[in-house]
């Protein structure tokens, strides 16, 4: 299990991630700000977010982040193209 996250670490969501009742289990992404104050990190997908979960409008460039923590990802080693 993760302690906590690192600017640009790749995670995938574990199995244990519900929101709105969207599973997000298996979507991988990138960590892309920290939270600090409660261990947070906001995480940009690859694919687009189903719009249930979206925190953002779709002419926003944060439209595809999500909040997670770090007992829901674990990390994994791969790399964009």
């Amino acid at each position: 299990m993760m302690k906590m996250f690192r600017n640009g670490q790749r995670i995938r969501i574990t199995t244990t991630a519900k929101t709105n009742n969207v599973n997000m289990a298996g979507k991988t992404g990138t960590v892309v700000r920290l939270r600090y104050g409660d261990n947070g990190a906001w995480v940009e997908f690859d694919e687009k977010i189903p719009d249930a979960v979206a925190s953002f409008s779709d002419n926003d460039p944060r439209r595809n982040h999500m909040l997670f923590y770090p007992d829901e990802c674990e990390e994994i080693n791969e790399r964009l193209t």
